[in-house]
């Protein structure tokens, strides 16, 4: 029979050397769960990340007027993440979430998942007091602030080489921006954001909780006529509007006055069951006809053009 003898000592390191382990152990366990997932898209990232970073370097002025809107792109497998869309030119494929200037050319983007988020796999951090659509819009529209940074530190750039090259002017300063949005993106919460950025809305959108107020609410498509505008001043100070053209049309605007109208060619549209009654009065057989429509729808019609 063999006896072991054990050292009280060495057993004693031996056991908090154990702990020490333990706690070491579970200290990388909490920090691998602060850790935030991988994005869903992580096989394309450093190509996206590399799209961005060379647009970015590209870029040193942006146009006043800017777009936000979802972008297609076309794929036919099965994936997981896959949009399907209908009354789309493109109606199937990933979504991507774009800001673009009035001419169609792209500044910002995120890609977009069906599950990203409740699965909490997008490439922003969902702020629940704000809405995951309003962090979305959020995280597309900061690259404005980057561009001032860059802008800001060109100009210093140029001061400091005035001396050498005379004829070299600074940027025109960046700092008044117009968004056109559509129903999906202008969210009261979101609008009021961008008011205290200092950044102008122009859109049209859905009746949500309480927004509009019930005088605007109340009009009917039976009670307006062709043309009618109504509005009203929310409390967050946003131009409201309902104008009557081929349907009733909700708008917001906080860039533009009431009593502003300009002439344009309006091609004359398909006759429905609500529309009957003013189209054959307004275009008879013509085709296309010279008419006088509200400045602002003017303004969306313009820059949400070079997006859609």
């Amino acid at each position: 029979m063999e006896y072991i003898v054990y050292d009280k000592d060495n057993s004693d390191k031996k056991d908090k050397n154990e702990d020490d382990d333990n706690k070491d152990t579970e200290t990388e366990s909490e920090d691998d769960d602060e850790t935030p997932p991988k994005v869903w898209y992580f096989k394309l990232k450093y190509l996206i990340d590399h799209v961005r970073d060379a647009s970015m370097s590209l870029i040193w002025i942006v146009g006043m007027c800017l777009a936000l809107d979802e972008m297609m792109v076309r794929f036919l497998g099965r994936p997981m993440e896959k949009h399907c869309i209908k009354d789309k030119p493109i109606g199937e494929g990933y979504k991507l979430f774009t800001l673009s200037t009035m001419f169609g050319y792209i500044v910002n983007f995120t890609p977009d998942g069906i599950t990203t988020a409740k699965s909490q796999q997008q490439e922003y951090k969902t702020v629940h007091s704000v809405g995951k659509i309003e962090s979305m819009i959020l995280h597309v529209v900061s690259i404005i602030s980057h561009l001032h940074d860059k802008q800001k530190s060109r100009n210093a750039s140029l001061k400091s080489s005035r001396s050498m090259v005379k004829e070299r002017n600074e940027d025109t300063p960046m700092e008044n921006f117009v968004l056109a949005m559509d129903n999906y993106f202008t969210l009261p919460r979101v609008i009021h954001a961008f008011r205290e950025m200092g950044i102008g809305v122009v859109g049209t959108s859905h009746f949500r909780k309480r927004w509009p107020p019930k005088n605007l609410c109340a009009v009917t498509q039976q009670q307006a006529k062709f043309n009618d505008f109504y509005w009203c001043i929310d409390g967050y100070g946003m131009l409201l509007g309902r104008w009557l053209d081929n349907i009733l049309v909700f708008c917001i605007r906080m860039v533009h006055k009431v009593d502003g109208m300009v002439e344009r060619a309006r091609r004359r549209p398909r006759i429905t069951i609500l529309n009957k009654n003013h189209v054959k009065d307004v275009w008879g057989d013509v085709g296309k006809k010279e008419i006088n429509i509200p400045k602002l729808i003017n303004g969306y019609n313009h820059w949400m053009g070079g997006v859609d």
